[in-house]
């Protein structure tokens, strides 16, 4: 039998695992890779906050999903007690599949990028994955180690990106440094363009949810859990703004490209501190990233087994990936995701799944808002209530319904690999589950 499971996560560590899992790649690559697309600073700084907004209007409704329902992977619970078995399965897989599996090997190929510079001749796929099954080893083995490596890294990092902000703001414009203005044509403020950009910055803040992944670990949940999600999209929002004024300072939207290809820039954090700070702290500017998505990889690592565990404690999957070591973690669920990841790394084709990721994630956190109103006229017991209700609510679902028809008209086949995915994962329910169930009815 698997040992109770302690309640050991306080404020500071569930807030710490969404600031953690939200900062990471994203910041340091999205923002080069639409910027030329935009047009102006203003339509960039515009999605940044509308990618808040949207964060901030979920954020309510999966605080109240999780206070009063505060167990390993809530938002899954919740779909499926409330909108029913299918959809929760379509929620927990993609949560699962896009939400961490796909980021972790994103997240890992980056480091490994980065890596590089440092260790020449170890390819990116090589070190991404060392690192990866390290860090699931760590969290295998451990729990509450785990949570106080996220704890010190989380620290870490906001003063990392605080102090990129803010130097980059102080510091001398470069004489070099291009103007802000530009002269393409620039897309209208709800035009799909800044609809599709806003789908794929959403991978920069994925990761306002985990604490609900983990809230059944969490100590006081009616009033942590609040706190922490709600808390966490505050500060990384302010931070995410803070930092693309910076990169508005060393560069324009138009000239976020390569000037050999004319590619956006992926690297656009190295290549505005080069341009703000000069060469010689790009090796600097290297390590602080490393550590920030190091992270990231860490926390992720560590929620993203909770599904797993949830959706097995549910009999959706094998009953053994609920099991628990003697230490309280999810052993086996934490190994199956790093050999789910593995085949992730090694696709050379990974990054231009930004507004896959994106778009699936949208619409399955958009059930959470469909959960949040169908319990609310059941009138279930409630321990802690979302102020302005329906207010959050109702932003949060019509932004999504803008961002799903923007992204059909920007990127019809990313819309349609989407609605293939959930067609799929339906599809593979009835095969798996009757296994499932088959088992635990022969034990």
């Amino acid at each position: 039998m698997p040992p109770t499971l302690r309640r050991h996560l306080g404020l500071a560590s569930a807030t710490g695992i969404c600031i953690a899992s939200m900062i990471g790649s994203g910041i340091f690559a999205i923002t080069g890779l639409i910027g030329p697309a935009l047009g102006s600073g203003f339509n960039l700084i515009l999605v940044w906050v509308l990618g808040g907004l949207l964060s901030l209007a979920g954020a309510f409704t999966v605080a109240e999903l999780a206070a009063n329902r505060p167990t390993a992977g809530a938002l899954f619970v919740a779909a499926r007690e409330t909108l029913g078995p299918r959809l929760g399965f379509v929620n927990g897989i993609v949560t699962v599949l896009i939400g961490y599996v796909a980021a972790i090997a994103f997240i890992s190929l980056i480091v490994g990028a980065y890596l590089e510079d440092f260790l020449p001749g170890i390819p990116a796929n090589v070190s991404a994955t060392v690192i990866m099954v390290l860090l699931t080893l760590l969290h295998s083995r451990f729990m509450r180690s785990g949570a106080r490596l996220n704890d010190v890294m989380t620290i870490l990092k906001i003063l990392l990106i605080a102090l990129f902000a803010v130097a980059g703001l102080l510091v001398s414009a470069p004489e070099n440094a291009t103007p802000v203005t530009t002269s393409i044509e620039i897309p209208s403020i709800w035009s799909a363009t800044i609809g599709a950009a806003v789908v794929s910055l959403s991978f920069a803040y994925l990761g306002w949810s985990a604490a609900a992944d983990v809230a059944g670990e969490v100590r006081n949940p009616g009033r942590t859990l609040p706190l922490a999600i709600l808390g966490s999209v505050g500060v990384v929002t302010v931070l995410y703004v803070l930092v693309n004024l910076a990169y508005l300072r060393a560069l324009s939207p138009a000239a976020m490209v390569n000037p050999q290809t004319g590619e956006p820039i992926a690297d656009i954090g190295a290549v505005a501190a080069r341009i703000l700070f000069g060469s010689a702290t790009g090796s600097w500017i290297s390590l602080a990233i490393i550590v920030v998505l190091t992270s990231t990889l860490s926390t992720m690592i560590f929620t993203g087994g909770r599904v797993l565990t949830s959706m097995a404690t549910e009999k959706e999957l094998p009953r053994s990936l609920a099991n628990r070591n003697e230490f309280g973690a999810p052993t086996l669920a934490l190994l199956v995701q790093a050999a789910l990841c593995v085949p992730f790394i090694w696709i050379p084709t990974l990054g231009g799944l930004l507004e896959y990721i994106g778009l699936l994630i949208t619409m399955c956190a958009s059930m959470s808002g469909f959960a949040v109103l169908i319990r609310r006229r059941r009138r279930e017991m409630r321990v802690w209530s979302m102020p302005l209700h329906p207010l959050p609510v109702t932003v949060f679902l019509v932004l999504s319904v803008w961002l799903a028809v923007s992204a059909v008209i920007d990127s019809p086949m990313t819309a349609l690999a989407s609605a293939g995915t959930l067609g799929a994962i339906l599809a593979a329910r009835p095969i798996i589950r009757p296994h499932v169930v088959h088992r635990d009815v022969r034990r």
